[in-house]
């Protein structure tokens, strides 16, 4: 039995089986955590919750960007050369080119 100087950690019945299937860097990270004070336990529960978040969201957002859009970029780009006049401003393309591809001083870094 434990005694009132111990820690008891209670673990949901729905996370016993995940347990046993733990990794090495799972099972580290968790002997590691242990025999941090608990203000710092709390600190990394916070950390592993602002990962889930993250990967949560990438992907979502990933899901979203799956879809083709080939079509819908071929359609943009038969309505801006319907137009007549798209690139009309650029007179010699190969100049154009070297300088829209020139290096340009960083703000701060102009002498370097």
């Amino acid at each position: 039995m434990f005694s009132s100087s111990q820690n008891m950690i209670f673990i949901p019945q729905r996370h016993i089986r995940k347990l046993f299937i733990m990794t090495a860097i799972i099972q580290q990270i968790l002997d590691d955590v242990v025999e941090f004070p608990e203000p710092m336990q709390a600190e990394v529960l916070d950390f592993v919750h602002f990962l889930k978040q993250k990967t949560a969201k990438k992907s979502a957002s990933n899901q979203i960007n799956n879809k083709p859009n080939g079509q819908v970029i071929a359609e943009i780009m038969n309505r801006i050369a319907a137009r007549g006049n798209a690139f009309s401003d650029i007179k010699d393309p190969v100049e154009w080119q070297i300088n829209i591809r020139k290096d340009r001083p960083l703000p701060g870094r102009e002498d370097l």
